[in-house]
Parts: C-alpha cells; structure tokens; sequence
C-alpha cells in the first residue's frame, strides 16, 4: 500500500535492527492504512445507501406520475449537489427521448422538446443502456450541444444514467455541472440507484393512471348505458346502479346501494338456484322477468346476468333491458295474424 524512507547525513548509519524495527512500524502502518480506507469505503456506501433509502422513502410516496417525477429530480439534486437535472422519457413508438422535467430555472424551454436516441450523450447512454461520466464535455467527441443542453448555462461536466424498468431502458437521468466539478464515483452509484428507483416508480405511476383511465371509462359506460346495471354481491345486494337503474326504479342510487335485487326484480330462481348457485358456475343466463318499480307499474325485462371480478372479488353483474315495446309489438303481431 506504500513505502517508508528514512534518511540520515551520516553514512551507513542503518543496521538491519533499525530495518527491522522500520520494516515491523510499516508492518502496522499498512494494516492502519487499509483499516482507513475500509472505514473510508464504509462511509461511503453509508451515505450512498442513506441517499437511496431517502430517495425511496420520498419517490414512492405518490402515484401521480408528474409528483414522481419531480420527486426524483429533487432527490438527484440534493444527493449530488447539483441544480441542474433532468428527466427524459424514451417514446418507444418513434425512439426518441421527450424531456419530461428540469430543474434548473432557466430550463422551461427543454421540457416537451424531443432528441434521437441516436444524438448526445443522453441518447448514446438510452441507445446502449450504460451510465456514462464526463468530467470535460469540451473534450467528448459523444457531447453535441444542440441536444445537450440545459438552457443558457454553461454546460462543463455531465452525469447521464439510463431509466430501467422491467430491465428495459424506458429513460434517461441527466445530471450537469457538479458542485465539486467533477462527478465521481459515488455519484455514479447514487445516480444508478436512483434510476433503478426511478423507472419502477415511473412505470408504477404509469399503470396507476392507466387503471384510473380505464375505471373512468367504465363508470362512463356504465352510467351512459342505456339499460339498467346493477353490481351486486353474491347474495344479491346491491352494491352499484348506474342512472338509468335510478330513473326506471324510481329510486335514488344511494338508496338502491345496500337494498335487494329481489326487492325491485323478481328472480327466476329455477334458472338461477335459490342461492344463485348457478352464477357461480361461471354461466351467463338470461331470462324474461318484471322490473318492480317504487311508484308505477310492473316493467317487463329481459334479464343478463353473470359472475364478474371487481378488485379480484366475485360480484354479479345484472343488466336488465325494458322490452315492454318489442312485448307490445309482439302482442300487436299475434293480433294481426288472428
């Protein structure tokens, strides 16, 4: 690990004793020395696991894509000293990064704009899935300053890490201009930590809101139908209507929430089992049964009913569609032809 030299003006003044005794000080001094930078190392991965654990703790503690993302620059920030960081998200469809947040202030103009995966440093790392450090950008043939840029900043160094999700390169974290000039290894630890945490984040937030999109689309479709939908538990109580369940039945969604189907709906218990047992079979049936509304008269329906998951528990799903025209039509007909 290194060498002691010790000097004297007067000519063979060393014997093998004083070799000796040198040699076993050096003896502990190597140990000393290896037991520093040990607890140099140890230090170290402390911060860095501390800057990770942090970075966990603050990046997870939301769903909502545009707070995550925000919540990784600010954690990249703060871990490597740095005002200027970006995020960039690989479109897989036209492969090209579209920078998605910054958080330098004079960096507005870099959010929504689009660079080939093929151009700049952040593309070459989102094209061969590897961090890279640039201590002198000035003298990196990979650096292009119309793609990497950060606003009206002087760019020196740069810090680049791709986004993994699932093992996929989904983007790019982009860090510039360290505090100490010069990125170093520790930042390429926290930096690749912080983009394994990115990109789950990222991908969890992504299929958080596509649920959401997708939930809005049901409710739309459900409270648009233009037949009566009811969700109810595998006893029969009623745990969802849509408007149209409200207008025929004459009450109110909140009321019907919690009531009977056999309170509004006369059940055919020979194709459905006293229990319904035969829903839970997995069959969809259907039958010709009569809608018993609050304040008016019997409606004559046609029923669909069958098991569904909801939220991974078995509910049953009941449509139930007027036919008091096509039955009046019917009896028309018969007239007719006698």
């Amino acid at each position: 690990v290194g060498v002691i030299t010790m000097v004297h003006p007067t000519p063979g003044y060393f014997t093998r004793d004083h070799l000796s005794l040198v040699q076993a000080i050096a003896d502990q001094a190597g140990i000393a020395v290896l037991n520093a930078r040990l607890y140099e190392e140890s230090k170290q991965q402390a911060r860095v696991m501390k800057a990770l654990a942090e970075s966990a703790a603050v990046i997870n503690a939301t769903l909502r894509q545009e707070d995550v993302i925000q919540r990784i620059l600010q954690q990249m920030s703060r871990a490597l000293g740095t005002s200027v960081v970006s995020l960039a998200l690989l479109d897989p469809h036209q492969l090209d990064l579209v920078f998605k947040a910054s958080t330098f202030d004079g960096d507005a103009n870099i959010v929504g704009t689009r660079q080939d995966i093929n151009d700049g440093v952040a593309g070459w790392v989102a094209r061969e899935g590897r961090g890279v450090i640039i201590p002198d950008v000035q003298k990196e043939s990979r650096f292009n300053p119309n793609f990497d840029r950060h606003g009206q900043i002087h760019t020196r160094s740069v810090a680049v890490v791709p986004i993994r999700s699932q093992g996929e390169v989904i983007g790019v974290l982009e860090a510039a201009n360290s505090a100490a000039d010069a990125f170093d290894s520790d930042a390429m630890m926290v930096m690749t930590g912080i983009g394994n945490l990115a990109g789950s984040a990222i991908r969890h937030a992504q299929l958080f809101e596509h649920l959401q999109a997708a939930h809005q689309r049901y409710r739309d479709l459900f409270d648009d139908s233009i037949d009566l939908i009811l969700i109810t538990d595998l006893n029969g109580t009623i745990l969802e209507a849509n408007q149209p369940a409200a207008i025929l039945t004459g009450y109110e969604k909140r009321v019907l929430s919690g009531m009977s189907i056999k309170e509004i709906h006369s059940i055919d218990l020979k194709k459905l089992g006293s229990n319904f047992e035969q829903l839970k079979k997995g069959e969809s049936i259907a039958y010709e049964s009569m809608l018993i509304p609050r304040d008016s008269g019997l409606i004559q329906v046609e029923a669909h009913v069958h098991q569904i998951l909801i939220d991974g528990r078995p509910r049953l799903q009941w449509i139930l569609r007027d036919i008091t025209e096509r039955k009046n039509l019917d009896k028309m007909r018969d007239d007719l032809l006698s």
